[in-house]
């Protein structure tokens, strides 16, 4: 029979309720990762679920770790129900193990805010069972006042470094959990350390409360000269990407949206690209920011603009916690056929963004976006049918020469442009500061410079491409002859080599009827300033529009003969577009069934399966020994061990004698202890025939105890893993210092050994 702990009724309610406490604390962390409050529901809907299996089976006297073992099943059989409100059946029971096992990526992986849907609400409901079922577990079974507080502390870890990178909300959030779970600590202390009455609690109990409230008053001051500006680790912020820089950027083939000779199926310049509806007049919408460049080529890439947590291209749930000051307006766009390319066309502070139609689930699980650079990239290509709505902050972009730099400039890209060193210098004499020298490297370079889309006649000497070869020797250091493409990325370069940081944008103006041509197309650059925003110089500030001069000799005019035939441009081949993710639902609204979940189910059997196998292994060694005086030790064992999987605490470190009384009254367990003991420290070898027999009295034993607890326990003592570790009950104490062994019935077991004990032990 199992012995139920005693407990006073009015701890185990505290330790539940502080338990729960806790966890909902931790689980407050994630307030500003999701969005709306279903989330938490659901958290706290868990947390009551593991308080509950907490109760049920510690207080009938098992330990933590069959607290553990019951939370597994209780978790995967009331998850789906609770975070999808399905029906409790097979397919969601396969389906739950799955999701919570893709949910934690899925999380990382999603920019908040977050949609609380489908597998996403499975961290805050695991986190509520498991937190504060262990948590409870460990108060209503250990005597140590501070371990009960280790799974909620996990918990808290858990839920900050997945949810969102800002140091000054986690102070708060952290001494509201640190007082709760610094008075959890004072309070079990108290309660199990005080044993001389009321006095005594009472004197504890308010040093308790001085504690805690000086404990705060500390705090307060310290937490105000915390530098919130200090980085923390969040996974979201280091986790791997869609490999973005792999997708082609639209500065690289620019001459596809300008007029090009007839006959270039990637020409676009004369076709629809993009329609949108509710911009303002004169509104930019880009294409994508290009802000890493290796001397070949400007491209796009992750975690590119320094003091910025959030320059990933992760997933959107819909909304975006981006906060941004401006007017806010809501957009419809519509991709036409000819637009060939993975960038999505928007534009401001994205705050909202969803695709329309039958498809709009699969096709936003390919949706990837940037906020610091206002790019966002599918993950597969973008088609004629696709209609998406987002709703946007447009800020203030405008730059004038009184504003300061950003302090902080890409060191790569600083590096890589030092070879525009001399024209950056040469062309900004005069400069009062760093912006007013970029304006007037602006201005020289619009001045000085031609535009050429190099498509036609003798224009066709100027090449394509922004690599070091053709904006040094070819424009730079030759005649300053290009276009958008050239321009901007000379721009961009210089600019940072003169202490501003660039990037460049390539996009459009979008006209009066909202269509973007090829025609629109055009390059600019994007220039940072002390307040960490990006603003806009205009491709007209540094760009001209001057066409360059062409050599008379270059001529033809004679119409009679004909140019020899321009060869046909070079577009740089499209990479194979491959989707990094899996095929499943991604946007957290369902869940997918993996195709590897068979693994993680063998994996839970063989878990759940080694306890039992590993005491079978046990009995066998011990039923086999080549000593037959070890063979009495172990059925002894057995007998020992059957009782404690079966929830009897048992001393181990004491005599047989006092192990038969931990296990009952039974005249027939002080006599297998004695007989036990007579054979092990005898000085003759039992024969194998009589440890059979011994065995044999031990198995009946074992039978008969086994049948006396309801059938429930018995199937799960073979799963109780107590056994296999050292017991944790130790009878020997006493209040006053001294010890003694003091046996459940209040006996005191003989010191004395059996007479046959004389001369060395066989154990």
């Amino acid at each position: 029979m199992s012995r139920v702990r005693e407990s006073n009724p009015v701890h185990t309610v505290s330790d539940l309720a502080l338990a729960m406490t806790l966890s909902v604390v931790a689980l407050l962390g994630w307030a500003t990762t999701y969005d709306g409050d279903r989330w938490l529901v659901v958290g706290v809907i868990g947390c009551a679920v593991g308080a509950g299996v907490a109760a049920a089976v510690a207080g009938r006297g098992f330990g933590v770790d069959v607290v553990l073992l019951v939370l597994i099943p209780v978790y995967l059989l009331s998850a789906g129900p609770v975070a999808s409100s399905a029906r409790l059946d097979g397919q969601i029971f396969v389906e739950v193990i799955g999701g919570t096992f893709t949910s934690w990526p899925l999380l990382a992986g999603t920019h908040p805010l977050i949609d609380p849907t489908g597998v996403l609400l499975l961290p805050p409901y695991l986190v509520g069972v498991l937190v504060t079922g262990l948590a409870a577990g460990l108060a209503m079974t250990s005597r140590s006042p501070g371990l009960p507080l280790l799974p909620p502390l996990a918990g808290f870890a858990t839920v900050l470094v997945m949810g969102r990178g800002e140091p000054d909300s986690v102070i708060g959030h952290a001494l509201l959990f640190g007082g709760i779970g610094v008075l959890w600590v004072v309070v079990r202390a108290i309660r199990i350390e005080v044993r001389a009455g009321p006095a005594a609690l009472a004197t504890r109990s308010a040093l308790a409360v001085v504690m805690v409230g000086a404990a705060v008053a500390v705090a307060g001051p310290i937490a105000s000269r915390i530098d919130v500006d200090t980085p923390r680790l969040v996974v979201r912020e280091r986790i791997p990407t869609y490999a973005v820089s792999k997708v082609p950027g639209p500065l690289t083939g620019f001459r596809n949206f300008t007029e090009q000779p007839a006959g270039l199926v990637s020409n676009v310049h004369d076709y629809d690209l993009v329609t949108v509806r509710g911009l303002p007049k004169g509104a930019r919408i880009r294409f994508a920011t290009l802000d890493v460049w290796d001397q070949t080529a400007f491209s796009t890439d992750n975690g590119t603009v320094p003091g910025r947590g959030d320059d990933r291209f992760l997933r959107v749930s819909r909304s975006l916690a981006n906060p941004a000051r401006g007017k806010e307006v809501v957009v419809d766009a519509q991709i036409h056929p000819n637009y060939d390319s993975q960038w999505v066309p928007i534009t401001g502070a994205l705050q909202w963004f969803d695709f329309e139609g039958s498809d709009a689930r699969r096709r936003m699980s390919g949706f990837r976006f940037n906020p610091a650079t206002a790019t966002a990239v599918m993950t597969t290509e973008l088609t004629g049918e696709d209609l998406y709505r987002f709703r946007t902050v447009l800020t203030d972009d405008r730059l004038s020469r009184e504003m300061a730099p950003w302090p902080e400039l890409d060191a790569e890209l600083f590096t890589q442009a030092k070879f525009v060193d001399i024209p950056a210098h040469a062309w900004s004499q005069g400069a009062t500061g760093p912006m007013d020298a970029v304006f007037r490297a602006a201005e020289t370079l619009r001045s000085s410079g031609r535009y050429s889309d190099g498509a036609f006649g003798a224009e066709t000497k100027y090449l394509p491409g922004h690599d070091r070869a053709r904006i040094g020797p070819q424009f730079i250091h030759g005649s300053l002859t290009g276009n958008d493409e050239q321009y901007a990325a000379v721009m961009a370069l210089v600019a940072t080599r003169l202490g501003v940081p660039a990037r460049v944008v390539v996009g459009a103006v979008v006209p009066q009827d909202g269509v973007v041509q090829g025609r629109d197309v055009e390059a600019w650059v994007e220039l940072r300033v002390d307040d960490g925003s990006w603003r806009t110089l205009p491709t007209e500030q540094f760009m001209s529009l001057t066409p360059p001069e062409v050599d008379r000799f270059d001529q033809n005019p004679d119409p009679n003969i004909k140019l020899p035939s321009l060869p046909p441009q070079q577009v740089p081949e499209q990479p194979q577009v491959v989707d990094d993710e899996p095929s499943s639902d991604q946007d957290g609204s369902g869940i997918a069934e993996a195709a590897w979940w068979p693994w993680l189910l063998a994996a839970l059997v063989v878990l759940i399966g080694s306890v039992p196998a590993l005491k079978l292994l046990r009995r066998r060694r011990r039923l086999g020994h080549d000593r037959t005086t070890r063979r009495y030790a172990g059925a002894w064992a057995e007998l020992v061990d059957t009782a404690r999987d079966l929830g009897t605490p048992v001393a181990s470190g004491v005599t047989r004698q006092a192990q038969a009384s931990w296990l009952g009254d039974d005249p027939r367990l002080d006599a297998l202890a004695w007989e036990a003991d007579l054979v092990i420290f005898g000085i003759s070898e039992p024969t194998v025939e009589a440890a059979a027999d011994f065995w044999s009295q031990v198995d009946a034993l074992r039978r008969e105890r086994l049948a006396a607890v309801p059938r429930w326990r018995r199937w799960l003592a073979p799963f109780h893993p107590g056994s296999l570790r050292p017991s944790r009950y130790n009878p020997v104490g006493s209040s006053n210092g001294t010890t003694s062994e003091q046996m459940p019935n209040g006996s005191s077991p003989s010191s004395a050994r059996p007479a046959a004990a004389v001369g060395s032990a066989r154990v």
